[in-house]
């Protein structure tokens, strides 16, 4: 199952580096429109899986062929769209395609190690009926933040035309708003978890009854994941895009070292290890975007 999972995140990551480059030319409409899809082919093949009766592993395969399939769409269409309609010479249009692409392909590989990177190492490190339960608790974390995600991609022409620093700083007290704002999607589910739990056993089963209560812990992580996402953007406006990527590598390898020592210390180190991983995320790139803007 840990090798399912890694190949959905190459898949993935593949996916996030195709559509770099509608996002390089401004389209920013193909990425959520895509997002939006997979959301609700996942939701509802997943459903019909668990229904009929298959095991768990059978919704990973089901993803990572979701994934594959969108991957061939978005990569084989980027020939016809991005079609010179003049004869100007190949290898100057490579050049700028290329040159607009690289900020991109950084960006959404750090983009995905955010959203993708828990998925993983709860691969690593849990397994049995456990893994089960921790990934639909996860997806529902994701797809939530994948959501969030999407509608936060607006901002990159508006940030990238801000000449000041007054507007730069501006633009960020104004989504600390939404920050904060996020946390009403944690809150809510929290007081409604009995609820939540009665649903998930009524279409998955018993086995997955505990769901809801790990859910209702990790969704504090989406402000977290939604605030790495913001400094995501600005790094990416801004051009600190390798500054961010180093940081969120190492970020990554912190959060390695994080479930490896909880997994030794607790007895169930989960949801600690992910919302630990999510701080540590965070906060290192909050602190890249303040060395880089000076």
């Amino acid at each position: 199952m840990t090798s399912l999972f890694l190949i959905g995140f190459v898949i993935n990551e593949l996916i996030h580096v195709a559509l770099a480059f509608y996002q390089a030319n401004g389209d920013f409409v193909t990425s959520s429109k895509q997002i939006a899809i997979r959301t609700i082919l996942y939701g509802i093949g997943a459903w019909i899986i668990v229904m009929a009766g298959y095991p768990i592993v059978w919704v990973i395969v089901y993803q990572v062929f979701v994934l594959a399939i969108f991957f061939g769409v978005a990569h084989f269409s980027i020939r016809d769209n991005y079609k010179n309609p003049k004869n100007h010479d190949k290898k100057d249009v490579r050049n700028k395609l290329s040159k607009s692409g690289q900020k991109m392909v950084l960006t959404t590989f750090s983009s995905a190690l955010v959203s993708e990177l828990d998925i993983v190492l709860l691969g690593l490190f849990f397994g049995g009926p456990l893994l089960g339960v921790l990934s639909w608790a996860r997806r529902i974390l994701e797809i939530l933040f994948q959501l969030v995600a999407a509608s936060l991609d607006i901002l990159f022409p508006q940030l990238s035309k801000v000449k000041t620093r007054e507007e730069v700083m501006n633009i960020r007290n104004t989504l600390k708003k939404v920050f904060f704002a996020s946390f009403i999607i944690p809150i809510s589910f929290y007081f409604l978890r009995n609820f939540a739990s009665s649903i998930f056993v009524l279409l998955l089963g018993d086995e997955f009854s505990t769901v809801a209560e790990y859910t209702s812990y990790i969704l504090f992580c989406l402000p977290l994941m939604v605030w790495s996402r913001i400094n995501i953007i600005f790094a990416r406006a801004l051009n600190f895009e390798i500054n961010l990527s180093k940081i969120i590598f190492l970020a990554s390898m912190i959060s390695l070292s994080i479930y490896f020592i909880t997994n030794q210390i607790l007895q169930n180190s989960a949801v600690v290890s992910i919302i630990l991983s999510q701080i540590t995320i965070s906060a290192l790139t909050s602190y890249s975007f303040r060395n880089s803007y000076k």
